[in-house]
């Protein structure tokens, strides 16, 4: 099995100013348990699951 097949798509991410509560709302919405932070770059500086 590849990880496309069980990958969610398109990626949901948020930036490192938001509060967590923002970042809650946003995985509760998407219905995801992680989300990627990215930084204005467009790098990945971490997860929030």
């Amino acid at each position: 099995m590849l990880v496309e097949a069980i990958m969610t798509a398109p990626v949901i991410s948020i930036a490192p100013s938001p509060s967590m509560r923002d970042a809650s709302r946003l995985m509760l919405a998407h219905r995801i348990s992680g989300l990627p932070v990215v930084a204005g770059d467009g790098a990945l500086v971490g997860m929030v699951s």
